[in-house]
């Protein structure tokens, strides 16, 4: 087995959630809980750890593959996820605090920015193939 097929994605999905997290404007943001942990923000680790998958599928098994058919119904789940699933967790998140200030009860703090802009998940797609490109090409 070549562990670069696991290695690969791994530390695209680490140097995604590293970018998101050094340009996002927010002082000590960059630190090993929120690599893990923080959703929302350009660019999607979850499709560029995805993409990166299929850049490598693709440059090993070609697009006509079973391998490469499965990948494309993974990352249309993914991609849908993101866009639709994880926007109305968002919209959730956000009325639940306005009710909860409303009525003025304390309520665990929530996690406002949980789903994708288009731009965003377009962003990680772009990411996720170039970086496994160019980690490809050094290896």
């Amino acid at each position: 087995m070549h562990y670069e097929s696991i290695i690969i994605p791994i530390v695209v999905v680490v140097l995604a959630q590293i970018l998101k997290l050094a340009t996002d404007g927010i002082k000590h943001n960059l630190n090993l809980i929120n690599i893990f942990g923080k959703y929302g923000g350009m660019p999607s680790g979850h499709t560029a750890f995805v993409s990166s998958i299929g850049t490598l599928i693709f440059l090993k098994e070609g697009v006509d593959s079973t391998y490469f058919a499965i990948w494309m119904i993974f990352m249309i789940v993914v991609i849908r996820d993101a866009l639709g699933a994880r926007q109305e967790i968002s919209r959730h998140s956000k009325a639940i605090k306005k009710i909860a200030e409303k009525i003025d009860i304390t309520i665990p703090r929530l996690n406002i920015r949980v789903g994708h802009k288009p731009k965003e998940v377009v962003g990680g797609i772009l990411f996720g193939t170039i970086v496994t490109l160019i980690i490809k090409i050094f290896i």
